[in-house]
């Protein structure tokens, strides 16, 4: 059987001396051990698009959007004009039914849409001025009488928009001994320990007077400090509770 003259190639000849494959290379490239020459990667003809080109001169992208707009430029958004809320004097965005979220939750509940929006105030409309130089929170005020703005305690907001800094760590302390008030002047940032000194608490008081709260002297000698807790306890008011105890 004749093989193919290239050196190192075993198939069988066809033509030229040569196998099938070396002879389509010379027809094809004029070299038997030639091969096609790399063809340049072809880009999108888009002027700084370096996608790679797939039909028309455009990359995908381009030309999805020639099909679309007719040219491969994109063209602007149009802005929709916002619709606002239907309730009267209302101007929040229209979420759902032609309302704000808050009115379509009202109308969700059965409450009637008239009365003011929790939020819709800004800062320096929920509080008054009073008599005594106070500015009393007039918007939601906790439990203790701290009034909140927006999850944050108020009189620290409103320290803080007066140009205060508040170190880390520390309280805000009401000199007014006024908890609603947001007063700049009235605010004084001090430490937790100073802020619990000042205030009227029993613990303060205590402290303070340098008494137990039944009155018994805070002496070293009178004073035992759990080993593990490090509590102090007034000892004449342990003796007094094991006698009471044990006289029962």
């Amino acid at each position: 059987m004749k093989l193919c003259t290239i050196e190192g190639c075993e198939n069988e000849h066809r033509a030229r001396g040569w196998c099938s494959t070396h002879w389509l290379r010379w027809k094809n490239h004029g070299d038997p051990l030639g091969s096609a020459p790399a063809k340049p990667e072809r880009l999108c003809e888009v002027d700084g698009c370096e996608r790679k080109h797939y039909v028309k001169g455009y990359c995908t992208k381009h030309h999805r959007r020639w099909e679309k707009y007719g040219t491969t430029d994109l063209p602007a958004r149009q802005q929709k004009p916002k619709r606002r809320c239907s309730v009267e004097d209302c101007e929040r965005i229209a979420r759902t039914r032609g309302m704000c979220g808050a009115h379509a939750e009202r109308v969700r509940r059965g409450v009637p849409l008239e009365g003011e929006i929790r939020g819709s105030r800004t800062f320096h409309d929920s509080y008054q001025a009073v008599e005594s130089g106070c500015w009393e929170w007039t918007a939601y005020v906790d439990r203790n009488g701290y009034g909140k703005y927006r999850g944050v305690w108020a009189h620290r907001v409103a320290y803080i928009l007066a140009g205060g800094v508040i170190p880390d760590g520390f309280h805000i302390d009401h000199l007014c001994r006024n908890t609603k008030c947001v007063n700049p002047d009235h605010l004084e940032p001090v430490t937790p320990r100073e802020n619990l000194l000042r205030g009227n608490n029993r613990a303060a008081v205590v402290i303070r007077e340098g008494k137990c709260i039944r009155g018994h002297e805070r002496t070293p000698e009178n004073v035992y400090i759990h080993p593990s807790t490090g509590l102090k306890r007034c000892r004449t008011c342990a003796r007094e509770r094991h006698q009471a105890r044990d006289a029962a």
